[in-house]
């Protein structure tokens, strides 16, 4: 069943509290201070969705993380370690020279690839996988015979989870001052590890 523009508004209107009757010329059914908590109320509902979005995406990214496998009196150096580099890449406005540094923190395997491909899937090790050793991240490629266009695939990957990592926390991070950021870092951190 399909709602026709007049149901739609007296919904609308139902669900905002708005009177019916009175006032003025009806083509414009809403008046402005109307129209501004309708705008708002959506500002405000996008914003908590955005951010309970952003804090899933990041605990499951921190499910990766090595700091979980630490013993108790290794995690406040390693959350410490964890909140400085967040903090370097959130500064850092020149991607090109950010993405050269993750490529320094990244460590490669081979192993073998799987799938289609005859006795040469069995006899080499062409898949490759990159692993980001801060994070935990990892990526793997399999998709070219060859070694080298598996790894800069695998590495592509991984950076470009590493973008969306560090675009999350920007987003999370946005209404802290920036003195409070680190603290801010490691407790949330500290608590996603612990669940």
């Amino acid at each position: 069943m399909k709602l026709t523009e007049e149901q739609l508004w007296e919904i609308e209107d139902e669900l905002m509290g708005v009177e019916k009757g009175g006032g003025g010329g009806g083509g414009d059914r809403q008046g402005k201070k109307t129209k501004r908590a309708i705008k708002e109320e959506v500002v405000k509902n996008y914003r908590e969705k955005e951010m309970n979005l952003i804090t899933s995406s990041l605990k499951n990214d921190l499910e990766k993380s090595p700091i979980k496998n630490l013993n108790e009196s290794q995690i406040p150096g390693a959350l410490e370690y964890y909140s400085l580099w967040l903090i370097k890449c959130l500064d850092n406005t020149d991607t090109e020279n950010l993405h050269k540094q993750w490529e320094t923190e990244i460590e490669y395997s081979q192993t073998r690839s799987s799938g289609p491909g005859g006795q040469n899937v069995n006899k080499t090790s062409t898949a490759v996988i990159a692993r980001h050793i801060l994070t935990g991240f990892s990526s793997r490629s399999e998709s070219s015979r060859e070694m080298l266009d598996n790894k800069d695939n695998s590495r592509n990957k991984l950076i470009s989870n590493l973008d969306r990592h560090i675009e999350n926390w920007k987003k999370y991070l946005n209404d802290f001052p920036e003195d409070n950021r680190q603290s801010e870092i490691e407790d949330f951190v500290k608590s996603a590890i612990a669940s």
